[in-house]
């Protein structure tokens, strides 16, 4: 896997103390897609904050399923809040720690019709629905 530095490089007219003194990244998508092979993502955006939903399937037969909230600035997004490219890495590293992984096909669409939504704080989210109903339909349609 790559490391944050990597995903997220000093640009061609940055030097490396600008890099570090006046650090800000916003975009989590290189590191979502770091993390795996997506098969489904759902984005629920409410103009200032929203949550981010992705199921991986690995070539190992693997599935796995990430959850997190994101806001719009450094005092409500983990990521903006980031001063540094340590700070990036360890975010990202929390995040992937995150990251819930199914040894199979089986486990994931289990853990897909079992778990006790309502008990997670965006179960009402029509976003957080859809993306349910997208990835057992996925999950069934790969059996």
């Amino acid at each position: 896997m790559k490391t944050a530095r990597e995903i997220y490089p000093l640009r061609d007219d940055e030097s490396e103390e600008d890099y570090y003194n006046y650090f800000c990244v916003s975009n989590y998508q290189p590191m979502v897609e770091e993390f795996g092979p997506i098969a489904i993502q759902v984005d629920d955006d409410d103009d200032y904050h929203g949550d981010t939903y992705v199921l991986y399937q690995y070539d190992s037969g693997k599935f796995a399923y990430l959850n997190f909230g994101w806001g719009s600035c450094s005092g409500c997004d983990s990521l903006q809040a980031c001063r540094n490219i340590d700070e990036v890495q360890q975010l990202m590293d929390d995040l992937k720690n995150d990251i819930i992984v199914f040894d199979d096909l089986y486990s994931a669409k289990k853990y897909f019709e079992q778990h006790d939504w309502e008990g997670d704080y965006n179960w009402r989210s029509g976003k957080h629905n859809e993306f349910i109903e997208k990835s057992l339909a996925y999950l069934e349609e790969n059996k």
